[in-house]
């Protein structure tokens, strides 16, 4: 006999919760760069099929636990924007010496943050989040007992799609906070559509991959940003032109790069209630890309 829909999303949701706090065990005994950036997928993951059960029915425990869970991922957020800046920097300094006090500065930073890191970690705890998560899936079985849930999930993934298409009409090229606000709306859509796999059984296998490289192309481009803002607090005197010209040059091409493929997004998912799925209805946009 088939399982109910609310079965497979509760399994989803014990899986997750098992596997979150086991991340958080392994960064405690080891925070490694791997280990934090696992630690933080999971936690993503874990935020959007707390966000579906939210929306399917709201229920203030869920708030709870859900600001519990996102309050331990913005715990990184500096430190991440630290490394990668620095990565960046590590590879363009040969060209431009003019970088290396940058550099150097980005290098103390990271050590601090490293510091603040391992005992922002020692501070998460696991169990509390079992616990909690217990209280919530067996608050959610007396809710969704063999309920079919599929229509009321696909609503939900139709409202937060809506809103990436409308973030995505509101795209100005001169103003980047309209592509980071597209790019928050696109992350939401990923991992919700990744906490609903299991009801969606014609799920491409490769719809994961494309959707994380359409973000990588929006991340580039917010990376950047974050990158020449940094570079004008640190430069207080002015940014080297040298330095200037190349960051400006490589975003206009991380802009260019994503203009040219930001229509991709209508191959994610169905743009009204009515409308099949690209992939069942071989839609060009699918293929685009």
């Amino acid at each position: 006999m088939k399982s109910p829909n609310s079965k497979l999303l509760l399994d989803t949701l014990v899986s997750l919760g098992n596997d979150y706090c086991k991340r958080i065990k392994s960064c405690r005994r080891q925070s490694s760069e791997e280990a934090v950036h696992k630690l933080r997928t999971c936690n993503r993951r874990l935020q959007a099929l707390l966000d579906l059960f939210r929306q399917l029915t709201p229920q203030r425990r869920l708030d709870k636990l859900r600001g519990t869970v996102k309050d331990q991922l913005d715990g990184f957020d500096t430190l991440r924007d630290t490394q990668v800046m620095l990565l960046e920097i590590g590879n363009t300094v040969a060209a431009i010496p003019e970088l290396t006090p940058f550099e150097l500065h980005l290098q103390q930073r990271e050590q601090q943050l490293l510091l603040q890191s391992r005992i922002f970690i020692k501070t998460l705890s696991g169990g509390k989040i079992k616990r909690k998560l217990k209280k919530a899936e067996r608050h959610c079985k007396r809710l969704y007992a063999g309920s079919d849930l599929n229509d009321e999930v696909l609503t939900i993934i139709d409202k937060v799609f809506a809103e990436a298409l409308e973030r995505h009409q509101a795209i100005d090229p001169a103003q980047l906070h309209s592509i980071h606000n597209f790019r928050i709306a696109m992350k939401k859509l990923r991992y919700i559509l990744a906490a609903a796999q299991p009801l969606l059984p014609g799920f491409p296998a490769d719809q994961a991959k494309r959707m994380q490289d359409y973000l990588t192309l929006l991340g580039d481009i917010q990376n950047s940003a974050v990158l020449i803002q940094s570079l004008e607090a640190f430069f207080t005197a002015g940014v080297p032109v040298a330095i200037q010209k190349h960051f400006q040059q490589q975003q206009q091409g991380l802009l260019d790069g994503f203009l040219a493929r930001q229509d991709e997004v209508f191959g994610f998912w169905r743009t009204g209630r009515d409308n099949g799925l690209p992939w069942e209805l071989g839609s060009p946009e699918w293929n685009l890309g």
